[in-house]
């Protein structure tokens, strides 16, 4: 592939998350947040959390590589601009942009296109999975989530043990095999496996990442509610954690929208009033994604030529 065709599906791919990203921008009701004023110092404190959860995701894609016999890396700034791009693509319907992505920037610089279909798919499947895990394990049986269907629950308890089980790599490999010789046509490739060892460590990686997002979110609330007290902290953390996992079971709608919504305005509205509910959930998907723009341009910056940064192999 020459340069002019790499520069037009580099300015198709940024047209499209862009426009898709506007759009998603537009159906947030600014009506809700009139008058509101977060506490600076809390939102701050959010903020930079939140980018400690996203640069974490380009580590645990990095050490998903090396486990699976990656060497010769670009510099992890290289790696987090191409991370920080692919991740806006999460506000792509289909969800299929945020992986694709991860897997046209990094091959246009030398990294293998079938370790990183293998790398890249499977640390999608694990921050999904981990992040119902963790949700579950924190708000599944609070009694206070009795305000989400019990069918709810119990299809996120399959959809997390089915998961589970796809991640083994006697389930990954020959589905993921299957996947890219039908789009690819291509037979089997050695380099298109995956192994326990990065399944577990990306997994237990992801199950921290999980509280550190929820913590995010917890530290979001009390830039808007005054004196939250620490004993709804867990709840906090599990609510928005199992809002972003219910977004995530609907993988045809951009970043959860409206699904992951409902989800959090009826596990907030358990203990504020409908009202606070209805302005955190405004309030979290606007943060949300001006903190996703804010890391592509923190990562875009720190690497300003990625194209002459390193080969990998």
């Amino acid at each position: 592939m020459n340069n002019r065709h790499r520069q037009l599906i580099n300015v198709s791919l940024v047209t499209l998350i862009v426009v898709c990203f506007v759009i998603y921008l537009r159906d947030i009701d600014y009506e809700q947040m009139r008058g509101f004023r977060p506490s600076p110092w809390w939102l701050g404190s959010a903020t930079m959390v939140a980018l400690l959860f996203r640069y974490l995701g380009v580590a645990i894609w990095c050490r998903i590589l090396l486990d699976l016999g990656a060497r010769s890396m670009p510099r992890f700034r290289v790696l987090a601009a191409i991370y920080a791009k692919a991740w806006m693509g999460r506000y792509v319907p289909g969800k299929v942009t945020w992986i694709a992505g991860k897997i046209y920037l990094a091959g246009s610089i030398g990294i293998s296109r079938s370790r990183l279909a293998v790398a890249s798919t499977l640390e999608a499947v694990v921050q999904i999975t981990a992040t119902i895990t963790v949700s579950l394990l924190l708000v599944g049986f609070d009694v206070r989530t009795s305000v989400i269907p019990t069918s709810v629950k119990l299809l996120l308890v399959a959809l997390a043990i089915a998961l589970l089980a796809l991640l083994h790599p006697r389930l990954f490999n020959p589905a993921i095999q299957l996947v890219f010789r039908k789009m690819a046509g291509r037979a089997h490739h050695a380099e298109l496996s995956s192994n326990l060892r990065s399944v577990y460590s990306s997994f237990a990686l992801y199950s921290v990442g999980a509280l550190i997002s929820g913590t995010s979110y917890y530290l979001l609330t009390c830039s808007a509610v005054d004196d939250l007290g620490w004993q709804l902290f867990l709840y906090i953390v599990g609510a928005y954690s199992f809002a972003g996992a219910v977004g995530m079971a609907v993988p045809l709608l951009p970043s959860g929208l409206g699904v992951r919504d409902g989800a959090q305005l009826v596990l907030l509205s358990a203990v504020f009033p409908k009202e606070t509910a209805l302005v955190l959930v405004v309030y979290s998907r606007l943060w949300s994604s001006l903190v996703d723009v804010l890391f592509y341009l923190v990562a875009s910056a720190m690497d300003p030529k990625p194209a002459n940064s390193a080969t990998a192999g």
